[in-house]
């Protein structure tokens, strides 16, 4: 069995991912707000609400440095750059550099330049509207990680290159906010930014946090099935976060960078359990895009790694640290 992560997992079908269960004498503090165009929350169980606000700060100072739909971002600067070099902050040429290591990993499957295609869906609307198959190869021409040169903190951008972290980016802010934390003196805490998930230290008892898996396209509140994690990160990426459907078509935000269009996979979410938020994010959606086959294999060949792939069907595929009962899953 090749080594995994701690999951201790319970028969229970009562929490959404990012949803937890505490323990009756845990003294929680919890900071809930919005950001990166999601719900987010933080919850301490030793601290005081000076480090969730502090938390808080952090996620607000990331949001307007990474996000491409931030006006003043550095993101938003470089893709308006037309070619010429941007110098970037530490945290965005790191983040970047992740970026750029998942793309590489997957053969282009996940790619960060896929911003000439996403800007031509949205998923929100009230009436989406589908990209013309021109706009798709015009965007699709300009995609390419290898167009995409950072030296140090130097980035360039060539052949009408543009950059997207949304495939990274929560799980980057996640990790550092549960890293400021844990500078902070804080042994337990929660992170969540919309189901982009960091625990450690587990409960007063010495239980793990109780996390679920949902659904894809169940009601509110209704799980896959059940996981409990102690320290660690979960990460789901699913066509059912944001998507519509026409003509009996289900269109979705996962992107394929060599068409523009959703993915087809034949999958509904991948769930990838691992010990950080960027690498679980990042690698949920390589997973997705790389299919179940190679997807899976992917996760295989990483130590302190598993994942749940969710079919279109609804039936599961589970890495081979994880075995599953009824709603729970345990390491075996």
């Amino acid at each position: 069995m090749k080594q995994t992560v701690r999951i201790i997992c319970i028969i229970s079908a009562l929490a959404l991912l990012g949803a937890f269960l505490c323990s009756c004498g845990d003294r929680a503090r919890t900071i809930t707000g919005f950001g990166l165009n999601t719900v987010v929350s933080v919850t301490v169980f030793d601290g005081d609400e000076a480090a969730l606000s502090d938390a808080m700060v952090l996620l607000g100072e990331l949001e307007r440095k990474l996000s491409r739909t931030v006006a003043d971002s550095e993101i938003a600067r470089a893709n308006r750059s037309d070619g010429a070099p941007t110098e970037l902050s530490a945290d965005t040429a790191e983040l970047l550099r992740l970026a750029l290591s998942s793309s590489e990993l997957s053969g282009g499957k996940f790619d960060v330049s896929v911003c000439p295609a996403s800007s031509l869906w949205d998923f929100s609307a009230a009436e989406p509207v589908i990209p013309s198959s021109g706009a798709l190869a015009e965007a699709v021409s300009r995609i390419g990680y290898e167009k995409i040169s950072l030296s140090g903190n130097t980035l360039t951008l060539s052949g009408g290159a543009e950059l997207d972290l949304g495939g990274i980016a929560k799980g980057y802010i996640a990790d550092r906010m549960a890293e400021q934390l844990k500078d902070a003196g804080k042994e337990r805490a929660i992170v969540n930014l919309g189901g982009n998930v960091v625990v450690f230290g587990g409960k007063a008892d010495g239980s793990p946090f109780t996390v679920g898996i949902q659904k894809p396209f169940g009601a509110s509140g209704e799980t896959a099935l059940t996981l409990c994690l102690s320290d660690g990160a979960v990460a789901t990426s699913g066509t059912y976060e944001r998507c519509f459907t026409r003509d009996g078509v289900l269109y979705h935000h996962i992107l394929d960078p060599k068409t523009g269009m959703p993915a087809d996979t034949g999958l509904s979410s991948v769930t990838v359990i691992t010990g950080s938020s960027a690498e679980a994010d990042a690698l949920s959606t390589v997973c997705f895009l790389l299919g179940e086959t190679e997807g899976m294999a992917l996760i295989e060949e990483r130590a302190d790694t598993e994942a749940v792939f969710i079919r279109e069907d609804g039936s599961l595929r589970l890495s081979s640290g994880l075995s599953r009962g009824n709603t729970f899953v345990t390491v075996q």
